[in-house]
């Protein structure tokens, strides 16, 4: 919404100076593309650190698989569980 009435002011002053809409509509298409970039960075780095959580946690789990259960198999062996 801010950005239809930021287009307004500018066409809305460049009609009453008389002067062309070019220079004003290219330094905001600009900011615009540069706003969009910054938010696609910023999704990126969040799904990164989202992948990251979740290969951790598999990583942890299957570690834990690979030790716990072997050593609760060796102690119901030997008596001890």
């Amino acid at each position: 919404m801010s950005e239809s009435i930021n287009f307004y002011e500018v066409a809305t002053i460049s009609i009453r100076q008389d002067q062309s809409l070019v220079g004003p509509l290219r330094s905001r298409a600009q900011a615009m593309r540069g706003r969009l970039r910054l938010a696609i960075v910023e999704e990126a780095n969040r799904a990164m650190i989202k992948v990251t959580l979740l290969t951790s946690v598999v990583i942890l789990l299957a570690s834990l698989i690979v030790t716990i259960v072997p050593t609760l198999i060796l102690l119901t062996r030997e008596g001890v569980i």
